[in-house]
C-alpha cells in the first residue's frame, strides 16, 4: 500500500478504470501531523468566526470590515464574497450548504442562501447593539446574542426575530445549545445564563467569576465548556435537577480563551492568545478539566476555533491567519 504525504493541505483528483467503467473522486491530501497554516486571500483583517460543514469541506469565515471567505475543500482554496456590510462581522453559522447567517457591530445580521457567495442585510431586528455569537439547532430555530443583554430569536428561519434583554446589563458573548430547547449563554462580569425551553424563558446562575467569558460550547444536555479571560475555564456538572457549573484549573494567566469548541464529550480545544507566543491553542481529553498546549504555527492570536470531529478542526485570528489540523493538533 502506497503513503501519501503532504507538506500543506491540497486535493487531487483520483482516477480509476475497471472493466471498461472508470469514475473520479476528490481526495484531500493534509499533512501528517499537527496544525498547519493555510494560504488566504484575507488582505491582513481579522477573522473573528469560523464554520463547517459536517463533512469538512465546506467552511466559512467572517472577519472585520465585512470580511467573509468560503471554502469548498476543506481549507485548501479560500475565496471572498461579497458581504454587503463595512461593520466588523463576529460570527457565523451554516443551517445548509445553501442556506447561512452572519452577525457583527451596529446590529448588522447578514443572511445568505447560496452558499455564502451573497449577502443580503436583514433590516427586521429592530436593534443597534453590536451582535457577538450566532448558533441554529435546525433551519427553523436560531439565537443570536450581543450587547446589553440582547437575546434574539426565531422560530421560522429569520422571517422573524423575537427580542429580550437579560437582566444582566452586560455583553454577552457566546450561545450554545443541545437540540432546540436547552441552551447556555456567557458573557462579561462572568455572566451565565440558560434555558430548558428554547429560550422563551432564561434562568441567570450565581457568579463563579468576574473575568469575562468569551465562548461556551453545549455538547449535550449534561455538558458544556466556558472559556474566557485570564485562562478562565467553567464546566458543567451534573446535579440532582438541573446542571450546575464549576470552576476548572483552568489554562494559566497568561492565555486568554475566546474560543472553544467540544466535538465530542471528553474531546475539546480552546483558541485565543498567549502573553508568552502570541497564539494559543489547547486540548483536553477529559472533559476540560486538563489542558495540553498546542503548536498552531502562528503566532498570531486565534479568535474562534470549529471542529467538525475530534481530528479536523480550523481556526481564525489576527491578521486573517487561518490555520488547519487533520491529527487532532498532534
Amino acid at each position: 500500500m502506497s503513503k501519501w504525504t503532504s507538506l500543506v493541505a491540497a486535493t487531487a483528483m483520483l482516477f480509476v478504470e475497471s472493466g471498461g467503467r472508470r469514475d473520479t473522486a476528490t481526495v484531500f491530501v493534509y499533512p501528517e501531523a499537527g496544525w498547519v497554516l493555510e494560504p488566504n486571500p484575507s488582505g491582513g483583517q481579522r477573522l473573528n468566526g469560523v464554520f463547517f460543514m459536517p463533512d469538512g469541506r465546506r467552511g466559512w469565515a467572517v472577519g472585520d470590515l465585512g470580511r467573509v471567505m468560503n471554502t469548498l475543500d476543506a481549507g485548501s482554496n479560500w475565496t471572498f464574497a461579497p458581504g454587503n456590510t463595512t461593520f466588523n462581522l463576529q460570527s457565523v453559522w451554516f443551517t445548509s450548504n445553501a442556506v447561512g447567517w452572519a452577525v457583527g457591530n451596529g446590529g448588522t445580521l447578514m443572511k445568505s442562501t447560496n452558499g455564502g457567495g451573497a449577502w443580503t442585510r436583514q433590516n427586521l431586528i429592530g436593534v443597534s447593539d453590536n451582535l457577538h455569537d450566532v448558533w441554529f439547532a435546525n433551519p427553523d430555530t436560531g439565537w443570536v446574542v450581543g450587547n446589553n443583554g440582547l437575546v434574539l430569536r426565531t422560530v421560522n428561519g429569520g422571517v422573524s426575530w423575537e427580542t429580550r434583554r437579560l437582566p444582566v446589563g452586560f455583553a454577552l458573548r457566546s450561545v450554545s445549545f443541545s437540540g432546540s430547547q436547552n441552551g447556555w449563554v456567557v458573557g462579561d462580569n462572568g455572566t451565565i445564563a440558560g434555558t430548558h425551553d428554547g429560550g422563551s424563558t432564561w434562568f441567570i446562575t450565581p457568579s463563579l467569576t468576574s473575568q469575562q467569558l468569551f465562548a461556551v460550547w453545549r455538547t449535550d444536555d449534561a455538558h458544556a465548556v466556558a472559556v474566557g479571560a485570564q485562562g478562565t475555564v467553567l464546566r458543567t456538572v451534573q446535579t440532582a435537577d438541573s446542571v450546575a457549573w464549576t470552576l476548572t484549573t483552568g489554562a494559566g494567566a497568561n492565555y486568554t480563551l475566546e474560543g472553544v469548541c467540544f466535538p465530542t464529550v471528553l474531546t475539546g480545544y480552546t483558541s485565543g492568545a498567549s502573553a508568552l507566543t502570541g497564539a494559543a491553542m489547547l486540548r483536553s481529553d477529559d472533559g476540560a478539566q486538563l489542558w495540553q498546549v498546542q503548536l498552531p504555527q502562528t503566532t498570531s492570536s486565534l479568535h474562534d476555533v470549529y471542529f467538525v470531529d475530534s481530528q479536523r478542526g480550523w481556526a481564525v485570528g489576527e491578521g486573517g491567519v487561518i490555520v488547519h489540523t487533520a491529527t487532532g493538533g498532534r
